[in-house]
């Protein structure tokens, strides 16, 4: 009898898309009529403790397909959690460079061979139909490859289990002796906050947000890592039924890309706009749009805007959340002097924090096993971050690295992230 393969699919999502039906992943799930499984995060039902489902998982696999990207490298949770569970575990890991970044630095990468190979990676050197359906070939010999070297090879079988004691030496061995022992970095997520758990600070936008929902669509508005795509993706998990996205228009490449990646959300075959717009039409749903600012650079213009204005005023439960620099008159002109396309748009500016919204940030409720942060610390951070909520997680991030290593100037830290990521 053919043994079971179990692989897990470890990637950022920020590039959800290659793991949608008509992408890398949907091309690979053929290899499952050979009693192979995939496995993603998408499994992960409400109620499931996630954290504990993922290294679960990874307990359970005998292949790590990594889709690797700059956001993937730049994860705490992807890069530290799941490559040092394969590690530990002893997966197959088989990488595939999803686009540029910066994979000399991490020896886990460097030591070993991926695809497409060389420096290039999908999305810059594969963007033409029939030479990326060829790569995707290509990516399932190989992993079919490795499949069967382990149905045959018993010695390439990884690792099952790693007891308390052993990991627990584990981490004595790898921590330097003088250096405290502390709880892992409650601020290491840079990115948009999608863990309904560490979604502190804002609960009060959050409540105005679904208020403004009650009463139709909504264009949230702020200056650049205010916390605006956090704010989009906690609707995925605040009970607001059926939600499509979010998706973000700084991951497509154009026009078209837009209606394929909306018409998959909505399960339909066809991505022309008369089979969207019915299914918009007949159900109740909230879309999400992030960065819809930068819809034009992708040919996303005014008319496509007016669509969804349409689509709205006729169906009162269909509903638009967009995310956006600045107001959208000034990324969609629309010189009519009958109703604007944006105007269905109810407006939510996100500013900064307040003092205490700030400081619960700060306490990292999230991560109770966490150090705590001294009265003067708190006080310093937030004279360097206001309550700009990415310069507070920064600040903080560096101050929590500094109580294990005294040496290190955590301002000097924050101030180079200033200046490289804003």
């Amino acid at each position: 009898m053919t043994r079971k393969v179990r692989i897990f699919v470890s990637y950022s999502h920020q590039d959800g898309k290659y793991l949608k039906n008509k992408s890398l992943l949907g091309y690979l799930r053929g290899l499952e009529a050979d009693d192979v499984e995939f496995w993603t995060d998408e499994r992960i039902t409400t109620g499931d403790l996630w954290d504990d489902e993922i290294k679960k998982r990874i307990a359970e696999s005998d292949i790590a397909l990594v889709l690797v990207s700059q956001w993937f490298l730049d994860s705490e949770y992807c890069s530290k959690v799941e490559i040092g569970g394969f590690l530990d575990q002893e997966l197959v890991i088989f990488p595939v460079m999803l686009s540029a970044c910066e994979w000399r630095l991490h020896e886990w990468l460097r030591t070993r061979q991926f695809l497409p190979g060389g420096d290039k990676t999908i999305s810059e050197h594969f963007t033409e139909s029939g030479a990326r359906t060829r790569l995707f070939l290509d990516i399932r010999t190989e992993l079919r490859r490795q499949i069967e070297r382990l149905r045959v090879e018993p010695g390439l079988q990884p690792v099952r289990h790693c007891n308390e004691r052993s990991q627990a030496q584990l981490a004595l061995a790898l921590a330097p002796s003088n250096q405290q022992v502390l709880a892992a970095n409650p601020f290491s997520e840079h990115q948009a906050i999608r863990n309904p758990d560490i979604f502190v600070g804002r609960e009060a936008e959050l409540r105005r947000l679904n208020m403004l929902l009650e009463g139709g669509s909504v264009a949230i508005f702020g200056e650049p890592k205010i916390g605006k795509s956090s704010l989009l993706w906690q609707l995925t998990h605040a009970g607001n039924g059926n939600v499509l996205g979010p998706i973000d228009f700084h991951q497509l490449t154009d026009r078209a890309d837009f209606y394929h990646a909306l018409a998959q959300e909505l399960n339909v075959t066809e991505d022309g706009w008369r089979e969207i717009r019915q299914a918009l039409r007949n159900q109740e749903a909230i879309l999400l749009l992030d960065e819809l600012d930068t819809g034009p650079d992708v040919g996303f213009e005014t008319a496509d805007l007016y669509r969804f204005r349409s689509i709205c005023a006729q169906n009162r439960g269909f509903k638009l959340v967009a995310v956006s620099h600045e107001p959208l008159k000034s990324s969609f002109p629309d010189l009519r002097k009958r109703s604007r396309a944006y105007d269905f748009l109810q407006p939510l500016t996100l500013g900064e924090m307040t003092e205490q919204e700030a400081r619960t940030v700060l306490a990292h409720p999230w991560a109770p096993e966490a150090a705590s942060f001294d009265e003067r610390s708190i006080q310093l951070m937030q004279e360097l971050a206001g309550g700009h909520p990415f310069k507070l997680q920064r600040a903080a991030y560096h101050r929590y690295q500094s109580l294990l290593d005294p040496a290190f100037e955590w301002r000097e830290g924050w101030r180079v992230d200033m200046e490289h990521m804003l």
